[in-house]
């Protein structure tokens, strides 16, 4: 499962040709809709809860939290410790942000930012730092993700 995200983020990274974009981008949808199912069938979190994620809206509940951070491990930008790997993270997202560096290093802020207070449990700081980031401009495009 993460070589094949892996693996269609790398195409996406790669892809030159406005076809394989168009290609490619459906293939880091398709990754994305698979990372999204694997973290819905892990956590047991109901779609309801899944959709307040989604939308940024308050989540109390554990599998939801959970959701969170399973997204983030499956995006492979968050080690056991709640350290976010900001520069793998930039990369991790750069077809979606595209190759701007104005734009990268404002993202870069934004990820440094947001993942600052990592001493909690892990499901609390993966909800606070997707609910965190997604509040800044530069970074609302990644929403997909979510």
């Amino acid at each position: 499962m993460k070589f094949l995200l892996v693996l269609g983020l790398f195409v996406v990274a790669c892809s030159a040709q406005t076809t394989a974009q168009s290609e490619t981008e459906t293939s880091l949808q398709a990754a994305v809709d698979a990372a999204k199912q694997a973290c819905i069938d892990e956590t047991g979190v109901p779609e309801a809860v899944v959709l307040r994620v989604r939308n940024l809206q308050p989540v109390i509940s554990r599998k939801g939290k959970c959701y969170a951070a399973c997204l983030m491990d499956k995006f492979q930008v968050m080690d056991e410790n709640n350290y976010v790997d900001v520069e793998k993270t930039v990369q991790v997202n750069v077809p979606v942000l595209g190759d701007d560096p104005d734009v990268l290093n404002a993202a870069r802020r934004v990820f440094t930012l947001c993942s600052a207070n990592y001493e909690m449990d892990r499901c609390d700081f993966a909800h606070n730092f997707l609910t965190c980031i997604f509040r800044f401009e530069v970074t609302s495009k990644l929403r997909f993700l979510l």
